[in-house]
């Protein structure tokens, strides 16, 4: 489960900071979220993020696994941090509010699929950390 775990994350999350690119601040923070809280991440959870489907067992699993999850969380808040980090210094604080955002998110949204809730979830966690981002 850790190898699993490690590899799905490094994939998924290297590819967001990647398709970011150059791009920082705000307008990363931007990319990031449409990328993580759209329709079509929520609608094909087995083409995107493990964590809403294994948090719970992951926190039963053992020390190896849930050290597998922080090295992995810790690497991507690093990562983050420096795409979204804009005239101040990165904020690897900033990054795991991001993060937890982002999975809080998608979790509510994958658990209501087919509800009007859904959506709004997806736009309203989207929305907020583009606003928390530009108010720096």
């Amino acid at each position: 489960m850790s190898a699993s775990l490690r590899q799905s994350l490094r994939e998924l999350w290297g590819n967001l900071v990647a398709g970011a690119g150059k791009l920082r601040g705000v307008e990363a923070v931007s990319f990031v979220v449409r990328r993580y809280l759209s329709r079509s991440h929520r609608d094909h959870p087995g083409e995107g993020c493990p964590l809403p489907a294994v948090v719970a067992d992951v926190a039963q699993a053992g020390e190896p696994v849930r050290e597998a999850l922080a090295h992995e969380l810790g690497d991507y808040a690093d990562a983050l941090a420096e795409c979204i980090a804009d005239q101040s210094a990165p904020s690897r604080q900033r990054a795991l509010a991001l993060l937890s955002l982002m999975y809080g998110g998608l979790s509510l949204a994958r658990a209501l699929k087919g509800t009007p809730v859904s959506d709004e979830i997806l736009k309203s966690c989207r929305d907020f950390a583009r606003q928390a981002f530009r108010n720096d």
